[in-house]
């Protein structure tokens, strides 16, 4: 068990940190490349060590979102965002972007039932950009309906990791969770499909 830091050492971790992300702020210099030097300067006083950063440091959440990006990169690049939005669009019609809101917020949702929230996100998000310039409107609705829809993960255990917890310490099956999600989730997605359109406006 590693000891407590002294208060030397307690302030170096907290001011580096806060310089850290004054760096990032104040030059061209990355938040990444800045947290990265942080830790090397914390490693070389002392102040951290490696299996301490192995045990603390997110590298699975790092992985997930890794992965989601490519994911998100490779729809971008590969044209598909673009073939299925024209599909959205010739499904709802040319006329008002906020049925195209209503299909991308529920095929998210389905999404995010299934695999989790940072891969519904980044799957869904370049095909939100893409439905916004195909309206030309403003690309925030869409933004933040794939922010919320990739949020609503309570029908089914296996798309957020907290859910699973909560699944196996509490003995829950999962009809448990589509019998108290789905009332949840719907009105969840009715009262997001409402705000969304009027703080974000088209």
């Amino acid at each position: 068990m590693q000891e407590p830091l002294d208060i030397k050492s307690n302030y170096l971790a907290v001011f580096g940190f806060l310089a850290a992300i004054l760096i990032s702020i104040l030059t061209p210099i990355s938040l990444l490349e800045a947290i990265v030097a942080y830790l090397i300067v914390m490693v070389a006083s002392n102040v951290l060590d490696g299996a301490t950063i192995r045990r603390r440091f997110p590298f699975e959440m790092w992985l997930i979102l890794g992965c989601a990006l490519s994911i998100a990169q490779a729809f971008s690049q590969s044209g598909l965002a673009d073939f299925l939005s024209d599909g959205i669009f010739l499904l709802v019609g040319s006329q008002n972007p906020y049925f195209a809101l209503i299909t991308l917020f529920i095929i998210t949702v389905i999404l995010t039932e299934t695999i989790t929230n940072a891969a519904a996100a980044a799957i869904m998000l370049p095909i939100g950009l893409s439905l916004s310039t195909i309206y030309n409107v403003s690309s925030l609705p869409f933004i933040m309906g794939v922010a919320y829809a990739a949020s609503a993960c309570f029908i089914s255990p296996f798309g957020y990791h907290t859910n699973l917890m909560v699944m196996s310490a509490g003995g829950y099956k999962v009809m448990d969770f589509i019998k108290t999600g789905w009332k949840v989730s719907l009105a969840y997605t009715i009262a997001a499909l409402i705000v969304i359109p009027i703080v974000f406006p088209f």
